[in-house]
C-alpha cells in the first residue's frame, strides 16, 4: 500500500488506516518460508512540524527455519514501531538532526507516495532471531551424517581424537 505523505503534511493532520501485507513478503526475508497474516496491519499517520509520524502495529505468525535441524516452526512477532519520515529537502538539515538524535527510525522520501510494504518488511526483519531455533532442547542434525537428532540418536562411529590433540584432552580429565 501506498500512501500519500505530501498531502497529510499539507493539511497537517492525523490518519488512521488498515492494509494487507504482501504475502510475497516472505521470499525477501532470510529464513522465512512464509508468513501468516491474521489481521490487518494498522498504521497511525499523524503529522507533526515537518514532518509524518508514522506508528505500525502487526501480529504476524512467520514460518521460519530452525537453524538446527532444518525443520519448519511456527514463530510469532509483534511490531509495534514508529517512523518519521521527513521530506528529503530536510536530509542535511542539523535542525532535524539535533531534533532527533538518531533514537528514532527517520525514513527521508523524495516521492509523494511511500510503500509501506517497505517499511513494514524492514521493521519485520530487525525483529527476527540471529539464528532460529524451534526450541531450546533441539539437538540439530548429526554433523556426520546428517540424521535429524531429535527423533532418534544415530549410529554413526565417532571420530578418533587427533593423536596430536590427545594430551589436550588428558587436561579435561585431571
Amino acid at each position: 500500500m501506498k500512501v500519500d505523505l505530501a498531502a497529510l503534511l499539507q493539511r497537517y493532520e492525523t490518519a488512521e488506516f488498515m492494509f494487507e501485507l504482501d504475502p510475497l513478503l516472505a521470499r525477501e526475508l532470510p529464513g522465512v518460508h512464509s508468513i501468516e497474516i491474521p489481521s490487518p496491519v494498522t498504521v497511525k499517520a499523524q503529522s507533526v512540524e515537518g514532518a509524518v509520524l508514522l506508528r505500525f502495529e502487526a501480529d504476524l505468525t512467520l514460518e521460519m527455519e530452525c537453524s538446527r535441524c532444518l525443520n519448519y516452526f511456527p514463530l510469532n512477532i509483534i511490531i509495534d514501531q514508529t517512523t518519521t519520515c521527513f521530506p528529503k529537502q530536510f536530509e542535511h538539515d542539523p535542525e532535524q538532526e539535533q531534533r532527533f538524535n538518531g533514537d528514532e527510525d527517520v525514513i527521508f522520501f523524495d516521492e509523494q507516495l511511500l510503500d509501506l510494504n517497505e517499511i513494514v518488511a524492514s521493521a519485520i526483519a530487525l525483529t527476527l532471531p540471529m539464528s532460529p531455533i524451534c526450541s531450546e532442547e533441539c539437538k540439530g542434525l548429526c554433523p556426520l551424517c546428517g540424521h535429524q537428532l531429535n527423533e532418534s540418536n544415530c549410529e554413526c562411529q565417532k571420530p578418533e581424537i587427533d593423536p596430536r590433540l590427545e594430551n589436550l584432552k588428558n587436561l579435561l580429565n585431571r
